[in-house]
């Protein structure tokens, strides 16, 4: 018997902005003492609810998505960040793609596109590149296996 996988529904989306990574920290003292932890990148909250806006009205007006999906998912992204002088495609330079795709994650998981990220098992077609736009487009796809029957 040989597994296979078929895909089921998805839910696409595009975000508008520039797209801000999540992962790296800064500590600090604050003046009565206490310690604090924040995000370093400027502009990650609001890129953070930028997405997850985004995901709850994909959410509204999608009819096959199921909101708060408890099964395994495929994840795509694609960052747009603005064009270059060169003229390159891919974006090589900070942010990092993996904490770039950390927001991004985690945004879906706010707005209950997904149960949790953890439900994610795979990852498709995720990269940065210069375009004429900026933002992000992304498309999370419920993925089951199935058992095949292999011909002999």
């Amino acid at each position: 018997m040989k597994l296979g996988v078929i895909q089921l529904p998805s839910l696409g989306l595009f975000v508008p902005g520039i797209p801000v990574q999540q992962g790296s920290k800064v500590a600090g003292k604050r003046r009565d003492g206490t310690l604090f932890v924040r995000e370093s990148a400027k502009g990650h909250k609001s890129w953070r609810r930028s997405v997850k806006e985004a995901a709850e009205a994909a959410l509204m007006a999608s009819d096959e998505w199921e909101a708060g999906y408890d099964g395994p998912v495929e994840l795509s992204v694609r960052f747009y960040f603005p064009t270059i002088a060169s003229g390159r495609h891919w974006k090589t330079s900070a942010p990092d793609l993996s904490k770039l795709v950390r927001a991004i994650e985690d945004s879906l998981t706010d707005a209950g596109v997904y149960k949790d990220d953890s439900r994610i098992v795979r990852y498709r077609d995720v990269e940065k590149v210069h375009g004429p736009i900026t933002g992000a487009s992304i498309r999370v796809r419920t993925i089951e296996t199935v058992k095949e029957e292999e011909n002999k």
